[in-house]
């Protein structure tokens, strides 16, 4: 049986990777990734997490307790990922850094494609929160 997708071209879109910087804290984090998604027309989604409370009850290595999350996986709906995790940057020092990155779509990032994605939103009280 031949293949639906055989006269099909794969479409390969490489956007930047994420901005390279110390970042402090998950706020802070949760800024740079806002603008790197509106910058590039991404959506991601956190596909897994671990709380810092979990990660130190199972590493001799302690993360500062400050840190809600030791680490993020986020997923495109396609192959693009990366992993925010908080790292040791010195003595008594920590950032969030980004491994396991692959920024290369295999969708279109325009501004008009990005707008048809579904997007998750929670609200609490007054408040309403996009993920």
């Amino acid at each position: 049986m031949q293949s639906l997708h055989a006269d099909r071209d794969e479409i390969i879109n490489v956007v930047a990777p994420f901005p390279s910087r110390s970042i402090s804290d998950w706020e802070e984090f949760n800024d740079v990734l806002d603008g790197y998604k509106k910058r590039n027309n991404l959506k991601f989604r956190v596909r897994s997490s671990q709380t810092t409370v979990l990660c130190n009850s199972t590493h001799d290595d302690q993360l500062p307790s400050e840190y809600r999350y030791a680490y993020k996986i986020f997923r495109c709906v396609t192959a693009a990922r990366f992993t925010a995790v908080v790292s040791p940057a010195g003595e008594d020092d920590f950032i969030i850094k980004i491994i396991n990155e692959n920024y290369i779509h295999s969708h279109p990032t325009t501004a008009f494609q990005a707008s048809s994605y579904l997007t998750t939103c929670y609200r609490w009280t007054n408040k309403t929160v996009k993920v």
